[in-house]
Parts: structure tokens; sequence; C-alpha cells
């Protein structure tokens, strides 16, 4: 058979004979991928190319080998001149084939269906082996490493209008979880049979709308959170733990929340692009999942991107949260109002001195177990040189008492304003006594024009992985004290 298939090629000049094979290689290698999941048309086009390179460098050893080349008819090879070199690249094929294929000056073609059988060989043992699924992984993403999410529609407005359309969904039995979204024209609603989210429970779906060729989805979830946490933070461990790799990001505030816009893949999906966009609304969590299959991306991307930005669960109160709050009141030099969750514990710190106010606030994972600690300080003026004299200060304590290690080099930066005066802030990241890591976040405001200063200090664990939230929990508190700061 094998030479009966040899004999079937063209038997023309030899680089055009060659590079037809190679195109027919480079065409099948391009559907190969295509078909199969876990495997990019690239990586498989690029196989028509290294066969091309062969077909050429086989023409090159031949002319050399025989003393003559696949343009030349006036040398044939014989029979008796075939040299022995030259019959290893034609292991599939008999002697007595070789000889024959040698005496009609085919062996060009011979060695191109050679190379066709091994490529059709390889290609079916690659979908048929069990492949390491980070290696699977790998070869999929292929060139979606340089995908970045669309920002802007490009279509005009006008249009998108004309095309989509906001729809809106009302759960009877959960009123809080109503919302809009704008889909195109013609996406049909598929029914959800999952059931609504519960406090305390994981993430549910609670709508959907599909394209009629099926070519692109959006999925709103939906999750009651029990502690307060940024849905950025959430989102960064969740995601971690359901597989999903981020080919590109941004943070997006809305409101008191920090959320996060998210181009991604998830591999037990096969590879299908994923634009994730989280939202809060008091103690829940909403994620809005537009996908589309990776080669529709670019048909898609735009119906995508007005879809997780058109979301719309109502107007968020500034103040609800997850879990109840307490006000704390800070007396001393400067006067302050803030506000924490009310499970972080407080104790004074009786060692700041008669002329300073300070407090420190815990989160308990366990009644003898402490993961996160944030102190507020009020100070007068003259204790402290400048707010770097603060923040040494406040490193130099957590080293001492918490036995932190803090790496060099840490600087205070520009930061967000306090109550609208001027602040700085450092962020580093520490390690405790058993080695783990430690999140570190100093504030500070204050000086002369204030009459005295006003610091925050937050020591956090961050252990990974981190299914708990523990970092993201201790943020958030972090965050929900240095935003409610305002002075009496």
């Amino acid at each position: 058979m094998m030479e009966a298939l040899a004999r079937l090629l063209p038997n023309r000049r030899g680089l055009g004979r060659l590079a037809v094979l190679a195109m027919v290689v480079m065409v099948a290698s391009g559907a190969a991928g295509y078909l199969l999941d876990g495997l990019t048309i690239m990586a498989y086009l690029f196989t028509g190319v290294f066969f091309l390179g062969l077909f050429v460098a086989f023409s090159a050893a031949t002319a050399i080998l025989a003393k003559t080349t696949f343009e030349s008819r006036q040398t044939r090879m014989t029979p008796d001149r075939i040299p022995r070199g030259l019959r290893i690249y034609l292991f599939l094929f008999s002697k007595g084939q070789i000889r024959r294929l040698a005496a009609d000056n085919l062996l060009g073609n011979a060695f191109a269906i050679q190379c066709f059988a091994i490529w059709i060989i390889g290609l079916v043992i690659a979908a048929l082996l069990p492949v390491d699924s980070r290696a699977s992984q790998a070869i999929a993403i292929g060139n979606m490493n340089e995908m970045r999410l669309l920002t802007e529609p490009k279509t005009p407005v006008e249009v998108l209008e004309r095309r989509m359309s906001r729809v809106s969904f009302s759960a009877d039995r959960a009123p809080d979880l109503d919302f809009s979204i704008v889909v195109p024209h013609g996406w049909s609603t598929e029914p959800v049979e999952t059931p609504l989210p519960a406090p305390g429970g994981g993430l549910a779906r609670v709508a959907a709308w599909s394209a009629p060729d099926g070519a692109a989805r959006v999925d709103v979830y939906a999750q009651r959170l029990l502690r307060e946490v940024h849905s950025l933070d959430w989102f960064l461990v969740w995601g971690r733990a359901n597989g999903y790799r981020i080919l590109d990001q941004r943070s997006r505030a809305s409101g008191p929340d920090i959320g996060i816009d998210v181009l991604a893949i998830r591999e037990a999906k096969g590879a299908d692009v994923v634009r994730l966009r989280t939202y809060r609304k008091a103690g829940l969590l909403f994620m809005v999942a537009a996908s589309t299959a990776r080669h529709r991306l670019a048909d898609q991307e735009e119906a995508m991107l007005v879809a997780v930005e058109s979301f719309d669960a109502g107007e968020v109160p500034p103040d609800a949260f997850a879990e109840p709050m307490r006000e704390v009141e800070v007396s001393g030099p400067v006067a302050f109002h803030l506000i924490m969750p009310e499970i972080w514990s407080m104790r004074r710190d009786t060692d700041a001195g008669a002329d300073t106010t300070s407090l420190f606030f815990a989160n308990p994972a366990t009644p003898d177990r402490v993961v996160g600690l944030i102190h507020v300080m009020s100070a007068p003026r003259d204790r402290y040189a400048s707010d770097k004299a603060v923040a040494a200060d406040l490193l130099a304590m957590i080293e001492r008492d918490q036995k932190v290690t803090i790496p060099e080099g840490a600087e205070l930066a520009q930061a967000a304003e306090i109550d609208g005066r001027p602040a700085r802030q450092l962020v580093t990241a520490g390690r405790n006594a058993a080695g783990e890591p430690v999140r570190v976040a100093v504030t500070v405001t204050g000086g002369q024009a204030l009459g005295g200063w006003i610091s925050l200090l937050l020591v956090g664990n961050r252990p990974d992985p981190d299914p708990f939230l523990i970092d993201g929990i201790n943020a958030r508190a972090y965050d929900i004290a240095r935003r409610s700061l305002s002075l009496r």
C-alpha cells in the first residue's frame, strides 16, 4: 500500500512536488488542531513548515549521495545505485519497493509518503494517550498569553443599541438577587435548576443566556458572603481553586468594593476563553461570566464586553456589609471615629504611654489563635519628627512583639486621602517566626497641621493556598477602617 500511495503523488519537478505536499500537511494539521481540544492550530501548522524543511533536506541528500536531483531526468537512480544511507530514511518501505520506486525516479514521493504516515501515527497517539494537565494547558494556551481585555466597544453605540437589549432577572424568593444585563438580540434564556445561593454556601448559577449557534454564552453567579472581603481577593482564590488561568486582568472599583475584570481560560472546559467580572451588593457577591470558544473570540469579544460591563444590581447602600460592624471612637491628641467588623476583638494598648491612645483589633480563627491584627493610634505631634518615624516605630513594634521579620527598603508612598487630608502608606510582605508569609500595611496621616499623628497598622497571615480567604478578610477589614476614619 505504501508503494501505491507513493505512485499516486504527481511526479513533477522536485520542489513543486515538495511544496504541494507541505501545503497539504499544513492544511490537515490546522484542521486537526481545530478539532482536538488542547491542541492549537498554529502548533500544528508549524509541522507543515517542518516537513517542508525535511523534504528540501532530502532533495539535497539525494543530490549528494546519488549524484542526481529530483529536477534532473538525465541521470536516474537505478536499483544498483541506491546508497545505503538513503535506505535508512525509507524504513517503512521494503527493499524491493525501494528498488522499484528508484527505477521510476519516485524516491522523493516515497519519502514524502513516509513522513506523512509518521505524522498521522503521531497525531493518533497524541489524541489517544493521556497528557499531563499542565503540559496540555501550556499547549492549549499557545499565543493566547498575548490576548488582552477589550476595554472599549469597536462598534458605535447607536449600532450596538440596535443589536442588543437589556433583559431583567427576578427571583421571587430572593428580591435582592434582582438584576438586569444587556445581551444580543436572539439570545435565548436557559433554564437554571440550581438552588438560589444560601448564606455560607458556595457560588450558585442564577441565570444564563446563550447565542443561537452556541458560539457564546453569559452566566450570572451569586454567593452570599458571611465575612467582608473584596471581590478581587475572593476571585483570585476562587479562580485558582477552579483551574482558571488569567491571560489579562484589571481591578475595578465599584463603591466600597474593589472588583476584578479578567480574561481567562479554564483547562477543564477545553480552553474556552472566559471574561469574568465581579460585583458586590451588600452581602451578595455577583460574578458575570461571558465565554466563547477560543477561535470565536474575535467575533464575540465585543458582546462579551458589553454583557459584563452592563450588569446592574440596583442601588448599593454605602454602609451595607456582609457582617455586623461596630462603631469605634478613639480619643487622644487627635480624636477620630472609624468602624470595624464586630467579630474582631478589641483591647487597649497599655504600653502606648499616657499621652497616646492606641487600640488593637484581632481577627480570631479559633479562641486561642489570631490570624490578623490591626492597630490604630492617636499620638501627639511632638512624639514623632515625621510620618517616616511613625512607620518605623510601628514596624519595630511588630518585629519585637509579633516576631515578624520585615524586609529592608520598605518606604512610605503617597496614598488616597483620609477624611480629606493627605496620607502616606507602606505595604510590604514579611515573615513570622514560623517562616510563614505575612501582609504588613501602615497608613499615616497628620503632623503639625493636624496637631498630632493618626496611624493604622495591619499584620495579617497570608497562607498559600488560602481557601478561607484569611488574607482577603484581613485586607478588607483594614480597608474598611481606613475608609471610615473621620476626625471628630
